[in-house]
């Protein structure tokens, strides 16, 4: 499942997903304001505590920033602290979401379709109901129906070798027969 993608055409449903998820769309995590519960019987927020999902928000946002900036590897580290760091909540899950898209993307050199299928379903397993499962969902099947591709590909260019060298055997005997 690492081989190389396989022509443009294959590489737009990806390149959309990633742009609505930078865009904005999947941002609301990031923009987390205090539950009702959290807020002091005066009507003030509590005072700010470090805890660890907000520490999660921050690997997050700072993930999202390298990965902008084409820093695959600092943004996988940074969303892979991310999402230890939520345990199971949304930010995990949204966590799982960037370095699935990490690992699939075509401008990433070090990309991993079969690392990118693995976190997604990690978090379809783990979040099925999530806010970014049915998206995992479809680049799954993305991902399968390239590799599906890519396989057919590989296959039918051993038949074209195949048929090629039998053509320059044939050639040869016919040369061999003059």
């Amino acid at each position: 499942m690492g081989g190389k993608w396989v022509g443009p055409g294959k590489q737009i449903y990806l390149y959309i997903v990633i742009m609505m998820f930078l865009s904005g769309s999947g941002c609301a995590l990031l923009s987390r304001s205090p539950a009702p519960a959290e807020t002091a019987a005066n009507g003030a927020p509590p005072p700010a505590v470090a805890v660890p999902e907000d520490d999660a928000l921050t690997h997050l946002a700072l993930g999202r920033k390298l990965f902008a900036g084409g820093d695959y590897r600092g943004a996988l580290k940074e969303d892979e602290l991310a999402a230890t760091l939520a345990a199971d909540g949304p930010v995990a899950e949204e966590a799982l979401f960037s370095m699935g898209l990490i690992y699939a993307y075509p401008a990433n050199p070090a990309r991993d379709p079969a690392k990118s299928a693995a976190c997604f379903r990690k978090l379809v397993k783990g979040h099925p109901a999530g806010t970014f499962a049915e998206e995992a969902r479809v680049l799954l099947a993305i991902l399968h129906e390239h590799e599906q591709s890519a396989r057919t590909i590989r296959r039918l260019q051993a038949i074209i070798r195949e048929t090629k060298q039998t053509d320059m055997r044939i050639e040869d005997k016919r040369a061999k027969a003059q």
